[in-house]
């Protein structure tokens, strides 16, 4: 409660210092003076859209004269759209630097909430902005204070999607970016364009702009500058002292050059330019809005090729004083502005390298092929080697374990049916026996019935081949198919490879779980038994529960009454280290818990007795 009365009382002093915070033109904003100081401005919003990095935040960029100001706010569905062209005052937050994941970019106010933005003028009609009027003595910072103007032209050539150079009807050629990208206008459409004014100091261009159709038609002094002659582009620049020089007045001009294609466009390149030789300048022509060009185009065909040049050169800004052009592009109208004169031989000096590298990994790849064929067969061969071993080593188990089977029925079993027979005639006979005796005599026949069974199970062991199961669920219903008539009635799911278990430990845990079902079964009369293993780092942990009639743990028959299996189960598992535990009640059902440790199941490493 109190962290939350802290908040409410910060927020409060937040909001407070907000409603006095100070007017700042945004061109007087200091980094250093107003850094995470409470401000006001006031400009036109000429973009919004939502942050990129951070989806949380829209991002509003208003402008107010030559300066523009990023301000954030909390995301909205429409992105804060109907803010657009509207004059806003904004409190917020100053930041000289961008937080997160941008390092050291330009600075920011954040608004915090929608109630610190306020409208103080609506904004207007996209095209009932001011016409454009440049005066020849207007400076850049003139031209950006302008705020937002419209002009009307014919498009010259559109490239990347949301640019397009206009032919204005006072016959100035001027470069447009749209707010974003969308259907551009086709090269001799006539249109109005409403926009924000900016300058290289050689032309002024519209940025943040929008367009619709105009009816009115050309002056004929740009209808006979848009269809002069095209003029070879060797005049665009010069070289003079190791520089290359630009004629801005080329900007829009129909050029023609003619020359070989050295590179394509990369797949996905937005910029979708291609490179061609002509003489000695390399010369980027650009064929984003007309993409049909590429389709007959191959690396060092000859190509003629007509286009409007398009001088590349940065607008002016108060950290780009004196921008110059930096280089010009050859942009194409349609697919006809690009025509193949001649293709190259297909023996080109590269191909032949090619052929003869391609040849060259053949043959490496052959003689890999064949260490590797001769490697995997040797493997192969090692690994039959290994498996026929296995088998051998199997058979011999099942010859001897059978052998000692045929032992142990023909001698061992024989003589203890033989005592039983005896026992039982002599219990017949002695009618007058003394109780005590005949109660020794009970016990030593159940317990001789008792050995019986452990030796016809001994006996089944042997002649069993469970023990090669590779997987130890089908191992144990294996071993429980003789004493369970519906396997339905037995759910096993014991996650342990036979192959991480020793002979003994597997043969153990066979035993232990057959002699806990098959007590589920005559004494609980269970309905439904499951068994459960699993192997990890320390111990071998498996269970055998069940839904029968359950007995009480501290006061069940034993070994006194002819009772062995728990019993044996514990002195099985104290063999190995390890433990038993009884979970049981009357009514309840029985779940028996065995652990064994890891150390003590595990094969022995090969190699090693």
């Amino acid at each position: 409660m109190k962290v939350f009365a802290a908040m409410f009382f910060f927020s409060a002093l937040v909001m407070a210092a907000m409603a006095e915070a100070p007017f700042v033109r945004i061109g007087r904003l200091d980094p250093q003076l107003h850094d995470r100081a409470l401000v006001r401005t006031q400009g036109t919003v000429i973009d919004a859209l939502p942050d990129e990095v951070d989806p949380r935040y829209d991002i509003l960029l208003l402008k107010n004269a030559e300066s523009v100001l990023s301000v954030t706010l909390p995301h909205v569905p429409d992105g804060h759209a109907s803010l657009l062209d509207a004059q806003v005052t904004v409190r917020g937050t100053f930041h000289k630097v961008t937080d997160g994941n941008r390092n050291l970019s330009a600075p920011y106010m954040n608004a915090h909430a929608e109630s610190n933005v306020a409208v103080v003028a609506e904004a207007a009609a996209p095209f009932d902005a001011p016409e454009l009027e440049i005066h020849s003595y207007a400076s850049a910072i003139d031209v950006q204070r302008l705020g937002k103007r419209r002009t009307t032209g014919t498009v010259v050539a559109t490239w990347r999607g949301d640019h397009f150079l206009l032919c204005t009807d006072t016959n100035r050629m001027m470069t447009v970016q749209l707010v974003k990208r969308g259907e551009l206008p086709q090269p001799g459409d006539r249109v109005t364009v409403s926009g924000y004014p900016e300058t290289d100091l050689f032309h002024v261009n519209f940025a943040k702009a929008r367009f619709t159709s105009a009816t009115s038609a050309a002056p004929e002094e740009v209808v006979r500058r848009l269809n002069g002659a095209a003029v070879p582009v060797a005049g665009v620049c010069s070289r003079r002292n190791g520089t290359l020089y630009f004629n801005s007045n080329f900007q829009g001009q129909l050029v023609t050059l003619r020359g070989v294609v050295r590179s394509l466009p990369a797949l996905g390149n937005a910029d979708g330019r291609l490179n061609v030789e002509c003489g000695e300048l390399l010369v980027p022509v650009d064929t984003s809005t007309h993409r049909e060009a590429e389709n007959a185009l191959t690396l060092g065909c000859e190509v003629e090729v007509v286009g409007v040049c398009l001088l590349e050169c940065d607008n002016w800004s108060q950290r780009t004083v004196f921008p110059h052009i930096s280089g010009f592009a050859v942009v194409v109208r349609g697919a006809d502005d690009v025509r193949v004169l001649s293709r190259p031989p297909w023996w080109t000096p590269g191909r032949i390298w090619a052929v003869v590298g391609v040849l060259g990994l053949a043959m490496l790849a052959v003689l890999i092929w064949n260490a590797s064929l001769r490697a995997l067969a040797e493997r192969r061969g090692r690994q039959l080697l290994r498996e026929q071993l296995e088998g051998v080593k199997a058979n011999l188990k099942i010859d001897e374990r059978t052998r000692m089977a045929v032992e142990l029925h023909d001698s061992l079993s024989q003589s203890l049916t033989g005592v039983s027979m005896e026992i039982a005639a002599a219990d017949k006979a002695g009618d007058n026996l003394p109780p005590a005796m005949r109660t020794h005599l009970d016990r030593a026949e159940r317990t001789l019935k008792s050995c019986r069974d452990e030796l016809k199970n001994c006996i089944w062991d042997l002649r069993s081949q469970a023990l090669e199961e590779p997987d130890m669920t089908q191992a144990i219903l294996k071993t429980l198919q003789p004493h369970v008539s519906d396997a339905s009635r037995i759910v096993v799911r014991f996650n342990v490879p036979r192959s991480k278990l020793s002979d003994n430990a597997a043969h153990a845990v066979l035993r232990a779980v057959r002699e806990l079902v098959v007590n589920a079964l005559r004494h609980g009369d269970a309905k439904t038994i499951r068994v459960a293993g699993a192997l990890d780092a320390d111990a071998l942990r498996f269970a055998v529960s069940d839904d029968g009639k359950g007995f009480d743990p501290d006061d069940h028959p034993g070994v006194l009454q002819g009772h062995f299996g728990l019993q044996g189960l514990k002195e099985r598992a104290k063999q190995f280290g390890g433990s038993v535990r009884v979970e049981s009640a009357p009514g309840e059902g029985a779940t028996i818990t065995v652990t064994l440790p890891a150390s003590a199941t595990t094969p022995s490493p090969v190699g090693v007795s």
